[in-house]
């Protein structure tokens, strides 16, 4: 992977919240079993927004002072698009007032690994001078059956997006897949609703994350004390603080921010990256992003950021 930069990043959450002890009104659940499985509070519901609407309101912060003539690509991950086609990226682009000529939309499917694996594309694309505004954006909460308890309590919508440039750095990315395993698919589409085998995916989750964040520490002749965060996929806090563990003083570098946002699949590294820029603790340093899920897919990528 040619070296990235993130330079701009912004993010969107829809008004309306479900909280635990809603769903403590739909499903046979609670607020206590909730948290100490899965560290969630709470999760956003786009009700009638769309998930392009989303992915405009989480890219307009990232387009302030950007000369917009520079943006060649604009890539959109998502697993839940709003139409088959025309692309949820064509029309973000127009309502951006992104139309160069040369500029390239598209959207890209992969799950829960969606963000990582478009910044790979981007970082694959991109020359000097040009940018790319990359979107992780989903409306899960579309797809779930608010009688299965086992993941209507996960799922959540909201947006995150950031614009990117080449760095002079080249850093090696991982990437991953492995097929034909049903049992440990993420997510099954029966009558459009979400399906989860949780238990295989958290052990495939424990087992397949440190081996990525080892081998993008040993491909890039890093530790982890050259890396300033470490922005897993907001799958479970479980699965994070598992990990987090295995690096002892390094542990603070893991975020979390599942807490009051939910399981947003695509869109919930960019969506933790903002966040940590909102809270004023980003100024210029190195990132670790790993996402993994539906596929079974996986992908980590170290990118710099000098936010402007």
């Amino acid at each position: 992977m040619a070296g990235l930069k993130i330079i701009k990043s912004g993010s969107y959450l829809p008004e309306n919240v479900i909280t635990n002890f809603d769903l403590e009104k739909m499903v046979d659940t609670n607020d206590e079993w909730i948290r100490q499985r899965t560290g969630i509070i709470s999760r956003h519901q786009a009700i009638e927004e769309t998930a392009i609407d989303m992915a405009v309101k989480a890219s307009i912060p990232c387009l302030d002072g950007i000369d917009k003539s520079k943006i060649k690509y604009v890539i959109v991950a998502t697993m839940t698009p709003d139409y088959f086609t025309p692309s949820c990226a064509s029309i973000i682009a127009g309502e951006l007032g992104i139309e160069n000529d040369g500029v390239m939309v598209f959207d890209l499917s992969a799950a829960c690994s969606g963000f990582v694996y478009g910044l790979n594309v981007a970082s694959k694309m991109l020359e000097d001078d040009e940018l790319a505004l990359v979107i992780g954006v989903e409306k899960l909460t579309k797809a779930v059956d608010f009688t299965d308890r086992s993941t209507c309590i996960l799922f959540g919508d909201g947006a995150g997006a950031v614009v990117v440039a080449r760095s002079e750095a080249n850093y090696q990315s991982h990437l991953g897949y492995k097929g034909n395993i049903d049992s440990l698919n993420l997510a099954t589409c029966d009558g459009a609703k979400l399906k989860m085998a949780g238990q295989d995916i958290f052990k495939f989750a424990v087992r397949i994350v440190p081996q990525t964040i080892e081998k993008l520490l040993e491909g890039n002749s890093m530790t982890m004390a050259d890396i300033d965060y470490v922005i897993l996929h907001q799958a479970n806090d479980r699965i994070i603080e598992s990990v987090a563990k295995k690096y002892g003083d390094h542990h603070d570098k893991f975020v979390s921010s599942i807490a009051h946002v939910g399981n947003t699949s695509g869109a919930s590294i960019p969506l933790a990256f903002d966040k940590l820029q909102r809270e004023n603790k980003l100024t210029t340093g190195k990132v670790m992003m790993i996402g993994f899920g539906g596929g079974l897919t996986w992908g980590g990528c170290i990118v710099e950021y000098a936010l402007r």
